[in-house]
């Protein structure tokens, strides 16, 4: 039997204040993450409670409540508050990563998390943290708010984490400023970034995406890095324009082209695919290095199924979507989201989804140096998160380096993935093997 105990963990130092988040913390506030990494070594409790104090010290936000001010703005005010930390002491052996293809099983590392889909009210947490540590090895989970962090900035803060605990020189976290100003051309085709919904329909939605979580299914496939390349080689080769594509794009388009089979739309009708993409590299406008917060905007791309569209169409149209996210329209779309924000209309705004219509949903996460983190015994050897609850949806995280390649993480309802399995759509998933 686990043997289980509960800490508070405050900053070493005292800090008091408050946080104004950007409009694009405030788009997915509904949502939690939960992250777990895995270390052959033995991490301790003690020293990584003490690294957790001098983190939050520079973070005190992470210990902080979101509210609302008298002029209806969101921000997150701390009070030299504490955080959630949990020990475990299992002496079962670790889990460990699936060595093949196949469904991927639930894991008790995050029973500390935040739900995921939670609203961020006031007088909840925003950060808790878990160490389990089993027979030959350790597991630590994380679970924050996302209207804290995107994905880039939750590597930096677990980077400030581990620089703390080797007792590193660490950067303190810059200004959530935004460097494009909102362009007051701001126009229509700009809501298609997003979904909008009224009050009513905006819980309606959150149930509808809670019910469906219940019927999905997470499947994990590897590819190789000689599958990648197999992948971009035949889209590049095969594009008439000869304009360049990454390998992510080809990625991309080999899910879109068999997730849409498996989804089997109908000829002649649009098919969607909507991406996920990292301001960071769009536009002439670059945010500072120290930057912290969120800085991505969901990107559909759209193709007719009309049996035309191979992977070198479906991968062009991936990477013209992301090419029009210039200044002029990133600037758009911060002046759509203000003027939301000044009406008390944000909560009605998300991030497009709309996987129970047409759309297919990718985020892709394969550059971020998940496996750089080092708490002082050695670098993990696995990195997972709990399945997400949205149908439709993958999840590309980097494969161990050990192994190289990707992890594709795909939610599925449970018929699709149990087709998945049956090895015909699995064998196309892997054609460029």
């Amino acid at each position: 039997m686990p043997r289980v105990s509960r800490r508070a963990v405050a900053p070493s130092r005292p800090c008091r204040g408050s946080l104004r988040l950007s409009v694009f913390d405030l788009v997915p506030r509904h949502v939690a993450l939960s992250y777990v990494y895995y270390f052959d070594g033995r991490l301790d409790p003690d020293d990584l409670c003490h690294s957790l104090g001098e983190l939050l010290s520079g973070f005190p936000f992470l210990a902080g409540r979101l509210v609302r001010t008298a002029a209806g703005e969101h921000d997150v005010r701390y009070d030299g508050g504490a955080v959630s930390f949990v020990v475990e002491d299992d002496d079962r052996p670790m889990p460990r990563r699936a060595s093949s293809d196949g469904t991927k099983q639930p894991f008790g590392a995050t029973r500390n998390s935040i739900p995921f889909w939670r609203v961020a009210l006031a007088g909840q947490p925003l950060f808790r943290a878990r160490l389990s540590r089993y027979a030959d090895g350790s597991a630590l989970a994380v679970s924050i708010s996302h209207a804290l962090v995107d994905m880039h900035s939750f590597c930096a803060l677990m980077d400030d984490w581990a620089g703390a605990h080797r007792g590193a020189t660490r950067t303190p976290p810059g200004e959530r400023g935004l460097p494009w100003p909102a362009n007051s051309r701001e126009h229509s085709a700009l809501r298609e970034h997003f979904l909008h919904f009224n009050r009513i329909d905006a819980l309606r939605t959150t149930a509808r995406f809670a019910r469906g979580g219940l019927d999905c299914e997470t499947r994990t496939v590897h590819f190789t890095q000689s599958e990648l390349a197999g992948m971009r080689g035949e889209a590049q080769r095969t594009l008439e324009t000869g304009e360049w594509i990454s390998t992510n794009d080809a990625l991309a388009a080999h899910l879109w082209s068999e997730l849409g089979a498996l989804r089997r739309f109908d000829r002649g009708t649009a098919s969607v695919l909507t991406s996920i993409v990292n301001l960071r590299q769009c536009g002439s406008r670059a945010l500072a290095k120290t930057y912290f917060g969120n800085a991505t905007l969901a990107i559909p791309a759209t193709l007719a199924e009309d049996g035309s569209a191979g992977l070198s169409r479906r991968a062009a149209a991936v990477r013209g979507s992301i090419r029009r996210l210039d200044d002029e329209r990133i600037g758009g779309v911060i002046a759509y989201l203000e003027s939301r924000a000044r009406k008390d209309d944000l909560r009605g705004v998300w991030p497009r989804m709309d996987v129970f219509e047409s759309d297919l949903w990718i985020n892709n996460w394969s550059k971020f140096g998940i496996y750089e983190v080092d708490f002082g015994a050695g670098k993990p050897s696995w990195f997972d998160m709990p399945n997400v609850p949205i149908p439709w949806f993958s999840l590309v995280l980097p494969a161990p380096p050990a192994i190289g390649g990707v992890d594709v993480h795909l939610s599925l309802p449970r018929a699709a993935a149990c087709e998945l399995g049956t090895g015909q759509a699995m064998r196309r998933l892997h054609a460029f093997a």
